[in-house]
This record gives structure tokens, C-alpha cells and sequence, in this order.
């Protein structure tokens, strides 16, 4: 039979070992909330102009990673970031469903457009890729010809991502921006992927929030 004291020693180890480990987990967990209020004080400091406010400055999007943005409001500070890296000499790509002579009009400059559309009909045009909405390796394989092989680095903004979700199921989603970051690091390449927070399930929230960097603005 094994003593008591040997009972008790080893409960008293195994114990300390349990505290050790939830103090860890703890200061992990406390460390991603600050890198992720961090993010989402930066951008919520920037208001509905464009314009910072006194004493702060723009966001600072992850280098080689995605950042999803819950946006509850009216203000897309996100686009002010997006045409600011363009014009420094960033490539950019805008993924979107909106017709590309709008989203010109937004995004000047060196920008690559991928046209989220299920018709094969429409008129292409130079500097834009048609790309099925389900095609989620298609959308991949744009960012890898334009921006990573390129080697030049860049920033995405994924401004198409409710549609995205809404022809495909999360789980695929998730899957498809698990490669796409695997893809960026490979590359100095920013994805923003802004969201109506209203136009996402709950659910589907969680799933994101627990796989990628998200702020909520």
C-alpha cells in the first residue's frame, strides 16, 4: 500500500502543477485582451471624417495576419487606413461586390480589384478579377498572383465578407481564412475583413473571435 504521506505529497505536486498552469493561462489570456483592446481603441479613436483626434494615431493593422472588424456603427475608419497604405507604395486588392467603378471611386491609386460576382456575363476589365463568391480558393489564388508571388508585400481589404458568408457555409469560411493568413505570412501582407456585427449570428461571431484577431467598433 502506498503511505499517506506519499498520497498527500503527490496531491500537494499536483496541485502547485494546476495553479502553475491557470496562472498561465490566465497571463495569456490577459496579454490577447490588451493586444486586442489596443486594436480596437486605435480604431475607434478615428472619427467619422477621417480625421484622428488630438493625440492618437491611425490603427496599425497586423503585419502578415487578418483583422476582423465587427462594425455596430456608421464609421469605416478602415478605409481611411486602406487608401493611406496605398498611397505610401503598398499594393492593395479590394475583394468586393460592389460594381468596380464604385469601388475605384473609394480606393484610388495601385489597387487591384476581385469582383465578387456569380455571373459569368458581365464585361471585364483591366486590373479586375471576376471571382464566384463560392470560388473561396479562387480568392486565394488572387492574393497569391497579385500580392505574395510578387513578393512585394501589400494589404486586402475584404469588403465583400457578409457575401462570402452568406453563399457559404462558416465553417468553410473559417477554413478559408485560416489559409489565407497561412498564405500572408508568407508575405508582408495586412487582410482587413470588415462586418456589419448585426449581419453575423452570434455563433458565427464566436467561431471568428476564436480563431482570428477581431475589435468590435
Amino acid at each position: 500500500m502506498i503511505d499517506g504521506s506519499v498520497i498527500i505529497l503527490l496531491s500537494l505536486a499536483a496541485l502547485v502543477a494546476f495553479v502553475i498552469w491557470l496562472l498561465f493561462r490566465i497571463r495569456s489570456y490577459r496579454k490577447r485582451i490588451r493586444e486586442i483592446e489596443n486594436l480596437a481603441g486605435e480604431i475607434s479613436t478615428m472619427g467619422p471624417s477621417g480625421a484622428d483626434r488630438a493625440g492618437h494615431t491611425s490603427p496599425i493593422l497586423p503585419e502578415s495576419d487578418i483583422l476582423i472588424i465587427f462594425n455596430r456603427g456608421t464609421r469605416e475608419p478602415w478605409k481611411r487606413r486602406f487608401n493611406t497604405s496605398v498611397s505610401k507604395g503598398l499594393k492593395g486588392m479590394v475583394i468586393s461586390t460592389h460594381e468596380p467603378r464604385k469601388v475605384r471611386s473609394q480606393y484610388p491609386g495601385d489597387v487591384m480589384i476581385v469582383w465578387l460576382n456569380r455571373s459569368t456575363a458581365v464585361e471585364r476589365e483591366k486590373d479586375v478579377a471576376l471571382v464566384n463568391p463560392t470560388n473561396l480558393p479562387g480568392l486565394i489564388d488572387e492574393v497569391e498572383s497579385h500580392l505574395i508571388d510578387n513578393g512585394i508585400g501589400g494589404i486586402v481589404l475584404l469588403d465583400g465578407f457578409e457575401d462570402i458568408l452568406r453563399y457559404n457555409d462558416p465553417d468553410r469560411v473559417i477554413r478559408f481564412l485560416q489559409s489565407l493568413r497561412d498564405r500572408c505570412s508568407r508575405g508582408k501582407i495586412s487582410v482587413v475583413a470588415p462586418m456589419n456585427y448585426r449581419a453575423v449570428p452570434q455563433r458565427v461571431r464566436n467561431q471568428l473571435s476564436e480563431s482570428f484577431e477581431t475589435v468590435v467598433i
